[in-house]
């Protein structure tokens, strides 16, 4: 089944309101502190328990209200 723009469009917006402002306060971390290392192992880390709630989710829970 395919899925239409207005979908795909609000699962894409979903992630950019949660990437953009950490993408903010992380470049405000590394220039304040002149580190990186450990934001980037804190940000893959985040990433990954992310995509892990995502796995579960069967595609008919999502598509009900379509």
């Amino acid at each position: 089944m395919q899925h239409g723009l207005l979908h795909s469009a609000a699962e894409t917006m979903t992630t950019i309101a949660y990437s953009a402002p950490a993408g903010l306060v992380a470049s405000i971390i590394v220039k304040r502190t002149g580190r990186f290392k450990y934001l980037i192992v804190i940000g893959w880390a985040l990433l990954l328990a992310g995509m892990g709630t995502n796995v579960g989710i069967p595609s008919k829970v999502l598509s009900e209200s379509d």
